[in-house]
């Protein structure tokens, strides 16, 4: 019985790396994926002179790129983890101490992080998009197209008319200055 407990220990150690493993391939092709289609996205669909709140596009540029290195960054410290746990082993020290140390903590911060990064990065996408490209970048430019319409109408309205005269005195009027000059003395 102690001999399969162990050998199921082992095994879910060993899923727990493939996990990891996944965890962070998948991270990196997200965020380095979206970042990439946002860019070509930006270049080839949306107008950049008609870009609406361009903040939110950096802000997910940005979210993108600490998922990025936030990954990096958890690779990289457990990397460190391990030697400091072979280490630990080696100096009989592994049971006084957390295993990794420091280096362990860093590395499940930053995994963590990355997950939050890059989940900020899509929503923050999400609404740019939908903000330039959806029903309401369409409902804007209806409402612009309407907007100066009306403007251009309203100013042709605006002018000041000549005031209208009562239709028998325009007639009247013309009437009396033909008969002013045709008639002979």
């Amino acid at each position: 019985m102690e001999e399969e407990l162990a050998n199921y220990r082992t095994s879910l150690i060993e899923v727990e790396t493939q996990l990891k493993e996944s965890y962070d391939k998948l991270v990196v092709l997200l965020s380095g994926g979206a970042l990439g289609l946002s860019m070509t996205f930006l270049k080839d669909i949306i107008n950049l002179n008609q870009i609406v709140y361009p903040f939110v596009l950096l802000t997910a540029w940005g979210a993108f790129i600490l998922s990025l290195m936030a990954i990096l960054g958890a690779l990289s410290f457990g990397i460190e983890a391990h030697r400091k746990a072979v280490l630990q082993i080696d100096d009989d020290t592994i049971y006084d101490q957390k295993a990794g140390g420091r280096f362990s903590w860093l590395t499940k911060i930053l995994h963590r992080s990355a997950a939050v990064f890059l989940f900020f990065g899509l929503i923050s996408m999400s609404v740019f998009v939908y903000i330039n490209v959806g029903d309401n970048h369409a409902k804007r430019e209806t409402t612009s197209e309407t907007t100066t319409g009306t403007t251009t109408s309203s100013t042709s309205t605006t002018t000041p008319a000549k005031p209208k005269q009562p239709a028998g005195k325009a007639l009247m009027g013309s009437t009396t200055s033909t008969s002013k000059t045709t008639k002979p003395k």
